[in-house]
């Protein structure tokens, strides 16, 4: 699988006339930067790459970091928060939440702990940038905490119990078949990132995980 995902990125990079200089560069870009596009590819294929579970979790939660990173910065720079960064927010915590659960009974609870922790910090970082932000941002902070905390709620349990961990992912993949919509009005102001990136797509690390 690794060489498939290396191939994929040397291809896309190749196109883009770029080379590894380009990739690590892109990994500070925001949504309004025109490598932001290079970056989230990059964020993909390395989900893709990552044969262990646990370091695919830390990807996963890595990533949900930096698109909390990017909500405060766009609010902080005054600039439209993109749709697409909160959708991704929401792919990448449901992506979290599926690998800790699919873990091995022995991980699985660990896991699971880490990602409910992560969601906390993501909670009280939206929570501080409530005051002084327009009506748009408001109800954008206001559907990204209820998501988070409707993700917080399914790991409100005792994680040690391998039922629990089933009716978690049940949950989750059932929300596959409904996406959450993202406040309407909200665009990248230079359009690079809205143009055709895939959504992050539930990885298939865990066939023949212990438990």
């Amino acid at each position: 699988m690794w060489k498939i995902a290396g191939a994929l990125l040397t291809a896309v990079v190749m196109l883009l006339g770029g080379g590894r200089a380009m990739v690590a560069g892109a990994q500070e870009a925001m949504p309004e930067d025109a490598l932001y596009s290079v970056k989230i590819l990059s964020e993909e294929v390395r989900l893709l790459a990552e044969g262990d579970l646990l370091a695919k979790l830390d990807l996963a939660l890595e990533f949900t970091d930096r698109r909390v990173e990017e909500i405060v910065h766009q609010m902080d720079a005054g600039l439209p928060v993109a749709d697409c960064t909160l959708t991704r927010l929401m792919n990448e915590d449901d992506l979290a939440i599926m690998i800790a659960a699919q873990a091995g009974d022995a991980e699985a609870p660990a896991a699971l702990e880490k990602v409910r922790a992560r969601f906390e910090e993501h909670v009280r970082i939206l929570d501080n940038l409530q005051t002084g932000v327009g009506p748009d941002e408001s109800a954008l902070l206001r559907q990204a905490r209820q998501n988070i905390r409707q993700r917080l709620e399914l790991l409100d349990g005792d994680l040690q119990d391998q039922q629990l961990r089933v009716r978690i992912l049940e949950q989750v993949r059932g929300r596959e078949n409904q996406p959450e919509a993202a406040p309407a009005g909200k665009h990248n102001p230079n359009g690079n990132v809205e143009a055709g990136l895939s959504p992050v797509t539930e990885p298939d690390p865990v066939k023949g995980a212990g438990g």
